[in-house]
């Protein structure tokens, strides 16, 4: 998160890149065609990455999708978001009111931030 709240800083002068990240789950690392799969065409999906930060060393903090996307959100390890496991729906279970997230620390270095899906 550090480095994130410096790079946003650095760049205030100079025009800001676009940030998309995408999350998907059950997509394994060469299921897409530009990390190499042989026969799925994923035309869009290659053009962000051609353009773009294509990463290629990831790491998972969970095996299931609601802490894995609390780690991402918060930056921190789930189990210290209080997210150590899969949320049912309707649970109103979410991110401790005291946790900064990705989205804000985007927002207040002039970003405008959206989220869609699960």
């Amino acid at each position: 998160m550090t480095g994130l709240a410096t790079a946003s800083h650095a760049q205030t002068k100079a025009r800001r890149p676009n940030i998309v990240f995408l999350l998907c789950d059950d997509l394994g690392y060469g299921d897409l065609a530009c990390y190499g799969h042989p026969t799925i065409r994923t035309p869009r999906l290659d053009a962000l990455a051609k353009e773009g930060v294509r990463l290629t060393d990831c790491y998972a903090a969970a095996p299931v999708c609601s802490p894995a996307r609390a780690g991402i959100m918060a930056g921190r390890n789930p189990y210290r978001c209080r997210i150590p496991d899969w949320i049912p729906e309707n649970t109103g279970i979410h991110l401790h009111a005291t946790e900064i997230s990705v989205a804000a620390l985007l927002k207040s270095a002039g970003y405008r931030t959206a989220h869609c899906g699960k």
